[in-house]
């Protein structure tokens, strides 16, 4: 990604006067940190992600980085609430937590014109900033609750790994175990994949697990 308007490429410490300032989205052979605060500002993508990725983004492709912990919308559960952590050195006090959730709300029905239609539960909103689960969830008054939300939607399909070939008979493989987080199988099945030897491995989903 380079930055619109800054001179001089900052890679290691070392800073190219009269070149681009960039910051990279790349592969990692470390994918146990995915979706951590773990490298020196570039955006790590798993492998098998990072190359699709490459194919389908022409370049000059537009991209907005941005620190925006509370997003509101609307879609086909009316209005939504996304609450994600903030960052630690950024965190707001409670008051200004809900003075940025407001905001995003305000934000969202202004755009889509539902002064008018639609009320607010700013208890419920409060409740999912705190809780900062990353999920899409009503805060229209009279929403479900969210556990019995989260509940009801469809699984999501498991993001495709590269190809292990199936177990035949007579094979033998090591069960690692089961998740209930579908992120923390996947982060170990691309450990295997691709830090150090690759190891063969796979995740299967379960009835309400993730099997490596």
């Amino acid at each position: 990604i380079g930055f619109a308007g800054v001179d001089g490429v900052k890679f290691r410490g070392q800073v190219t006067p009269g070149d681009r300032l960039y910051i990279l989205i790349h592969g990692t052979n470390k994918p146990a940190g995915i979706g951590m605060r773990v490298s020196h500002g570039c955006i790590q993508m798993y492998p098998e992600d990072i190359a699709p990725l490459f194919e389908a983004v022409p370049v000059g492709t537009p991209v907005t980085v941005v620190d925006q912990p509370y997003l509101a919308g609307v879609g086909a559960d009316g209005l939504v609430l996304e609450a994600h952590p903030p960052l630690p050195e950024r965190a707001p006090t409670p008051r200004q937590r809900m003075t940025l959730v407001t905001g995003a709300l305000e934000q969202a029905i202004t755009r889509h014109g539902l002064h008018d239609t639609v009320l607010v539960d700013l208890a419920h909103a409060g409740e999912l900033a705190d809780r900062a689960t990353g999920y899409p969830l009503p805060v229209a008054a009279g929403a479900p609750a969210t556990e019995a939300y989260l509940a009801a939607l469809p699984p999501a399909p498991l993001l495709p790994s590269p190809y292990v070939a199936p177990v035949a008979s007579g094979d033998w493989y090591v069960d690692l175990g089961s998740f209930k987080s579908d992120a923390n199988a996947r982060r170990l099945v691309a450990m295997l994949l691709h830090q150090g030897p690759p190891i063969p491995a796979r995740r299967e989903a379960q009835a309400d697990r993730v099997q490596v």
